[in-house]
């Protein structure tokens, strides 16, 4: 039998498919990730993960899924186009959710992710170091917006967490100035604009002459909430984490000194890396830790009026680099403080 990829335009309107599995989520799902596992003739395996979301928030941390990012979309090159694909040039990019995904890594592939493969291993280490959280995906802090987040005592971010609506990017401002603790474990975050379609089926990239829609250009940086920009001359750079505030609480009952190195090995290859961020000049977070490399990964923390902050990892490969003690325990400090 042969593959039916859908009628014209199916990258942007989907593919048709009829529903083949279906499922009743009760209220007595917990919230998190989960897989359908499809296997076909000759042990052909397929995954089809989505995320539960809670009836009301059950926990006081909350994980963002930035399916936005992948899984479905801007890396999902399935029917031969993403949101990088060449041969697209001067024109938006609209593309749906509703098509097989190309980039769901639920089993380990053995190279490097920034994708699926890399978060769940951060809240496979969330669940066994004992922080119990709530799952969402973007497309619902998309609909409910600051409403979503108030709930809860910290938010957590994940791996590469680039792309957010307008409404998105505002519900962060207004939780974070209202006290919220953002916890951004990724790198290269809250970077570029997309528009959501109204029924969430898919989404639309780039401005109407193709070029792509960061909102810094609008004055709008990431460091605003995450106290951090994107620093694209660090990109494929690989290193570990040098000390430069021994002093910091986020560093406590590590025992290190000033230089001192940590997260040299990663998943990802070493805890700082592949794509970074760092403190604008002039910008107020305070650096406890950063990447060998020149324009290494600067972790850090941003205090916000009102009470809330954020604490920044900085890097795509710190979620890969839970393993090392020290990185594991930089992060337990800070969902320990988050949650205090």
């Amino acid at each position: 039998m042969g593959v039916r990829w859908g009628g014209p335009g199916y990258r942007s309107t989907g593919c048709g498919y009829p529903v083949a599995v279906s499922a009743v989520v009760g209220d007595s799902w917990t919230s998190g990730v989960y897989d359908v596992e499809l296997v076909g003739p000759d042990g052909l395996t397929r995954h089809a993960p989505f995320v539960v979301r809670p009836p009301a928030s059950q926990q006081d941390l909350l994980v963002i899924v930035p399916t936005y990012t992948y899984t479905y979309n801007a890396y999902n090159t399935w029917g031969g186009h993403d949101q990088y694909t060449d041969g697209q040039a001067g024109v938006r990019r609209t593309l749906t959710f509703l098509r097989p995904s190309t980039a769901a890594e639920v089993e380990q592939t053995g190279a490097v992710s920034h994708l699926l493969q890399s978060d769940l291993a951060l809240m496979r280490w969330m669940s066994a170091a004992g922080f119990a959280y709530d799952c969402v995906a973007d497309g619902d802090l998309h609909d409910q917006g600051t409403a979503l987040l108030s709930d809860y005592r910290a938010v957590v971010l994940c791996t590469h967490p680039e792309y957010l609506s307008d409404t998105m990017r505002a519900a962060f401002v207004e939780y974070t100035l209202g006290g919220g603790r953002l916890v951004y474990t990724g790198g290269n975050g809250l970077y570029e604009r997309v528009v959501p379609s109204v029924d969430g089926t898919a989404l639309t990239f780039r401005r109407r002459d193709g070029s792509r829609d960061i909102l810094s250009e609008d004055g709008s940086p990431e460091s605003d909430v995450l106290g951090v920009d994107f620093a694209p001359d660090g990109f494929l750079t690989f290193t570990g984490y040098r000390v430069t505030d021994p002093g910091h609480p986020f560093l406590a009952g590590t025992g290190l000194s000033a230089g001192d190195e940590f997260g040299a090995v990663s998943a990802n290859i070493a805890a700082s890396g592949w794509e970074t961020d760092r403190v604008p000049d002039g910008g107020s977070a305070v650096v406890f830790a950063e990447g060998l490399a020149p324009f290494g990964a600067q972790m850090s923390r941003l205090d916000h009026p009102g009470g809330g902050w954020t604490f920044a990892a900085a890097s795509l490969c710190f979620n890969g680099a839970l393993g090392d003690p020290v990185c594991a325990a930089i992060l337990h400090n800070v969902l320990d403080t988050a949650l205090a």
